[in-house]
């Protein structure tokens, strides 16, 4: 399998062809790794709060272990990107759909990044998947997965596993 072409040194057109791939990719691979994940439960394990429900069985593990988990907050609302159709251009279009995606995750976003400001954690958002980055505790935690908006969470994969 051939990965894409890197999109340096290619117009507006090759970069947002590569964003629009890696947006899609995100958005494949947390979708697969979701309910299916998140429900499991261990046997001897004491009951979690309702909202804990959504969260993916690695994540619960690492916080158990130590103490706080970097993990991807999932919202689950969409975007609605119809209009963008309606641009004659594709530059028009792509203009188009990183500005409705990037307000979209703003609104949508917005309770959470107030709490996680007013916790005094790092994040990072991410606009193309409509995903938050955090490393939180089980307290935070809770609270996060509380909130109406939230889809689900799933662990980081990548190095802040250590």
């Amino acid at each position: 399998m051939a990965l894409p072409d890197s999109p340096r040194g290619r117009g507006i057109r090759g970069r947002f062809r590569f964003a629009a791939t890696l947006g899609a990719t995100l958005a494949v691979l947390l979708t697969a790794a979701g309910p299916a994940s998140a429900g499991q439960s261990g046997g001897s394990r004491p009951a979690s709060p309702p909202g804990l429900q959504k969260v993916e069985r690695a994540v619960l593990d690492q916080v158990a272990a130590r103490g706080a988990a970097t993990f991807f907050v999932v919202l689950g609302d969409k975007a609605d990107l119809r209009a963008a159709s309606q641009r004659r251009t594709h530059a028009e279009r792509a203009a188009a759909v990183r500005a409705e995606l990037r307000a979209h995750a703003d609104r949508s976003q917005a309770r959470l990044r107030r709490l996680l400001a007013a916790s005094g954690v790092a994040y990072q958002p991410f606009w193309i998947a409509n995903t938050v980055r955090v490393t939180a505790g089980r307290d935070l935690l809770e609270k996060i997965t509380a909130l109406p908006e939230v889809s689900r969470v799933v662990a980081d994969g990548g190095r802040s596993r250590r």
